[in-house]
């Protein structure tokens, strides 16, 4: 009941009453998830102390490289948490989020791989195995480097700060899918339905 409690009390402050009032407007008119109600520029606002969107833009068709049939979507990454470690190192769990401009009203998680540590592009293809990705099929796609940076997915050295290591085994999948639903929603005026 508590974290339920604390689960809606940080989703109303990402989202406050504008959005709400939307999704209410939108869901008594029966519009569908299928487009965005907000500019993607504009979600760059929503920063707060425990979550910080570092950047927003709407990513052209086919810009991605290597993934020419990625369809025009948002992104947005960001910092859920950060602070800097008792090494002196900077941690928080990242996120990498991304939008179809023509959404299916369908929300996946992707996975990391390894040790994490990697912001991988979330573009829900399980490291080029599923084609097409998810994100071409219309699904927001959310991805997240466990807690902790690195140039590798095999460096262990996070886990002299005994929070990353917390946030890399327990908080980094979801508090990555729970930020990136109320964003998801908030972008699009209406929940995923799936």
């Amino acid at each position: 009941m508590k974290e339920e409690h604390r689960n809606a009390t940080r989703r109303t402050r990402l989202l406050g009453g504008a959005a709400i009032s939307l999704m209410a407007l939108a869901a008594s008119s029966g519009l569908a998830a299928a487009a965005p109600v907000r500019e993607c520029s504009d979600m760059q606002i929503l920063s707060e102390p425990d979550a910080v969107i570092e950047a927003a833009e709407l990513v052209p068709a086919g810009a991605a490289p290597g993934n020419p049939d990625l369809p025009e979507h948002c992104l947005l990454q960001g910092m859920i948490d950060p602070r800097t470690g008792a090494d002196g190192a900077q941690y928080g769990i990242g996120f990498d989020l991304r939008m179809p401009t023509e959404w299916n009203g369908r929300f996946v998680f992707q996975g990391g791989g390894g040790l994490d540590g990697l912001l991988n592009p979330a573009y829900g293809d399980i490291f080029g195995t599923l084609d097409p990705s998810a994100l071409e099929r219309g699904f927001a796609v959310v991805s997240t480097d466990g807690g902790h940076r690195s140039d590798t997915n095999i460096d262990a050295s996070f886990a002299a700060d005994q929070q990353a290591r917390i946030d890399y085994a327990y908080n980094a999948m979801d508090r990555a899918t729970e930020t990136g639903k109320a964003l998801v929603e908030h972008y699009y005026g209406a929940a995923p339905d799936y």
